[in-house]
């Protein structure tokens, strides 16, 4: 974890190396290096975003994984719910990774949630996940489920948005989905990348990366890069 810190400083310090940096990310790493006391309780989405990286990793181990997530995470954003959050992320990705059978069905969705409700702690997170039950239940269009759910920067807002994409037609129709997700912006603007970003990755642990048409991996800035650095993490893990 000492490693991943020193890395994520120097990317943090090197501002030619980022686009578009989550602010409290900057503001987190700022205070560690200077060795400020700052409670870090910051409840932006991108907080999670690193945990696909844990979940992939330990996809063997559910409990190993989860506390993983958590830590990763508590790096840089320390709230209670950025850290449900972690949680909820988490396990979804990896029910998606290995293919899980309560994915086979909205039953078995929809008790995942339910389950789900156990392992958070703030209230924030359990009315989320009752909210994606009731939207898996009514089968709330696009806008709905935005103005119900939210899209912006708040993590239970891109998480819980996401989640309902992957959930609710993610499984069957994983472009389309994809291609909901990225534009969720509705009249109003959102945080349209991280939830592109999320729903993409759990879509993607449960299909793989070919759900998406080849030109767009071709396009992919440093796309190469990327399938060689899956494909190493995927040696590892499977050795």
């Amino acid at each position: 974890m000492y490693n991943f810190f020193e890395k994520l400083k120097d990317w943090a310090l090197n501002e030619a190396s980022h686009r578009y940096p989550d602010p409290f990310t900057l503001k987190a790493v700022y205070s560690i290096a200077s060795g400020s006391k700052e409670e870090l309780k910051f409840s932006s989405v991108e907080g999670i975003l690193r945990v696909i990286a844990t979940s992939m990793f330990h996809y063997k181990d559910e409990e190993l994984a989860k506390e993983s997530s958590k830590l990763v995470v508590g790096l840089t954003h320390r709230s209670d719910v950025v850290l449900d959050g972690a949680i909820i992320f988490n396990s979804i990705l990896l029910k998606a990774i290995n293919n899980d059978e309560s994915l086979f069905s909205i039953e078995g969705k929809l008790e995942l949630l339910e389950s789900l409700k156990d392992d958070v702690s703030s209230n924030h997170a359990k009315e989320t996940l009752r909210t994606l039950q009731t939207a898996l239940e009514e089968g709330f269009s696009k806008d709905k489920a935005i103005i119900t759910i939210g899209n912006g920067n708040f993590v239970l807002e891109s998480l819980g948005l996401s989640t309902y994409y992957f959930l609710s037609e993610g499984t069957e129709y994983p472009f389309d989905t994809f291609v909901k997700a990225i534009n969720s912006y509705w009249e109003f603007g959102a945080d349209t990348d991280s939830i592109g970003f999320i729903t993409g990755s759990l879509i993607g642990a449960y299909h793989g990366y070919e759900f998406l048409p080849q030109n767009l991996i071709d396009d992919l800035e440093n796309s190469e890069y990327y399938i060689k650095l899956a494909d190493s993490l995927y040696d590892i893990t499977n050795n």
